[in-house]
């Protein structure tokens, strides 16, 4: 494995970010309570419900965290539901291997 770690930080105004093309391994790592969502497609940003999984830390004891432990092709793209109480943006951690 070659692991790389990185982070970004998303504001609902941004929509789909994308963070991994065809990864190996991917794990991403939210550390608010707030709602977000993962989403993984063939080509271009999510566009309906069947490729989209909701992560809710507040109800979810797994909404911090998704992780995807085999090779896997596909664009997998983050999104964030809601700002911050001041408005800040939500930071993931990233660590992929592609």
């Amino acid at each position: 494995m070659a692991l790389t770690t990185s982070s970004v930080n998303i504001g609902p105004q941004a929509g789909w970010t994308l963070v991994a093309t065809n990864p190996k391994y991917l794990q991403i790592r939210n550390r608010t309570s707030r709602s977000w969502q993962i989403g993984v497609t063939a080509s271009g940003a999510p566009t309906n419900a069947n490729s989209v999984l909701s992560m809710n830390p507040q109800v979810q004891s797994d909404g911090h965290v998704f992780i995807k432990d085999t090779a896997s092709a596909g664009l997998y793209w983050i999104r964030v539901l809601e700002d911050g109480v001041a408005g800040e943006t939500t930071l993931f951690g990233l660590l992929i291997d592609v």
